[in-house]
């Protein structure tokens, strides 16, 4: 499946807060492709 993740996806990927579990069960599996926006980059750092 194609998984279009923003910003407060990735948050929730490095940090541990309510929907982690959701998110990381996402991104881990193999069957699923993550997209992420340029702009989730640098609204990540900041």
């Amino acid at each position: 499946m194609n998984l279009f993740f923003d910003t407060s996806a990735l948050v929730k990927y490095f940090h541990l807060e309510a929907g982690t579990a959701q998110v990381v069960s996402l991104m881990d599996d193999p069957t699923n492709e993550i997209w992420v926006s340029d702009l989730a980059r640098i609204e990540f750092i900041s």
